[in-house]
């Protein structure tokens, strides 16, 4: 071999190793990010479970729903945790993030910092639980918006950084709640004493009832609504 088909014999294989160098980077970041979602979601799992056990010790007559998939238009939209109360319908959003979380009423995603610097956007959760409402009246036949409760629950290992809705908040002229789980029955607490609704065991069994296929949806329904949502919240 020449010294001309040499230089370029090591030319090929220089190209050949640095695209091999990419392609193994890209597998590496696509392997981070699934470990980070298998991360979020256990960490999800076992925050809706504490949730729910947190909702099972309040005293009084109630129903609760887990993972609720609400038909919309043209999908399902999934409401984590739904207690129905004779003071109203409560609406739990939940979000098991830990590190500094920044966010407004207004803003269409918040950010969550990691002490070691790493950084996720995320949808308003604020925005994301008044979906949900929306598609339930629809779906219960519920005209007035002031029959719900809109909690957004986060771990008590996030600290609120520049968050305008902490705690109490009004956004559209309904009353919302942004909050730590530790939390959790001091805003229920404040929010069934300001309802004008008493529901009764009936009418409370009749949502129910009307909520719980909602609850036993097929696994196809299930992945269709996963695809859904990564399209609609890709940014």
């Amino acid at each position: 071999m020449d010294l001309s088909g040499m230089s370029w014999l090591l030319i090929a294989l220089a190209v050949m190793a640095a695209g091999g160098l990419i392609l193994l980077s890209v597998l590496r970041r696509k392997a981070e990010r699934r470990r980070r979602q298998r991360r979020l979601d256990e960490a999800g799992r076992k925050g809706e479970e504490e949730l729910y056990e947190r909702l099972l010790q309040l005293k009084g007559y109630r129903k609760i729903l887990q993972n609720v998939y609400i038909p919309t238009s043209r999908s399902t939209t999934e409401a984590d945790l739904i207690m129905l109360h004779h003071s109203g319908i409560y609406v739990f959003e939940n979000k098991a993030y830990s590190g500094w979380i920044f966010g407004t009423a207004e803003s269409q995603y918040w950010m969550q910092t990691r002490a070691n610097g790493t950084r996720n956007s995320f949808y308003n959760p604020i925005r994301q639980n008044e979906g949900h409402i929306h598609s339930l009246m629809k779906l219960l036949g519920v005209k007035d918006r002031e029959l719900f409760h809109s909690v957004v629950v986060f771990s008590d290992k996030a600290e609120f950084r520049e968050v305008d809705c902490e705690g109490r908040s009004f956004v559209n002229d309904h009353e919302i709640w942004v909050i730590h789980l530790q939390d959790l029955y001091w805003a229920l607490k404040k929010a069934g004493a300001k309802t004008r609704y008493s529901l009764t065991r009936g009418e409370l069994r009749s949502f129910y009832q009307q909520l719980l296929p909602c609850t036993k949806v097929s696994g196809k329904v299930k992945q269709q609504h996963i695809k859904d949502v990564k399209r609609k919240y890709k940014r």
